[in-house]
């Protein structure tokens, strides 16, 4: 666990415009795990893809070929319930 907080605080410390960082691990029989958030938004992130099961962290975790990033969710069409949410 100390490792993930080390990453998520390097995550907001170098990475532009970078407020928040968490980790999200879905396990093999499907649990997501919501690890070493820099605040509570990661985790209820985390928990809204869970629910509406979309999302980039859910894109990211299971196609491992894709690096997911926007700027804008609001005009994100890839997760259409996420982004209203």
């Amino acid at each position: 666990e100390d490792i993930f907080a080390e990453v998520t605080a390097a995550a907001v410390e170098l990475i532009p415009g970078v407020d928040t960082a968490g980790i999200l691990l879905i396990t093999k029989g499907g649990k997501f795990e919501s690890h070493a958030g820099t605040s509570d938004l990661p985790n209820e992130l985390d928990e809204l893809q869970r629910t509406l099961q979309e999302g980039p962290c859910l894109d990211a975790a299971l196609d491992q070929d894709d690096i997911v990033r926007t700027n804008d969710f609001h005009d994100e069409a890839r997760w259409p319930a996420y982004s209203a949410a």
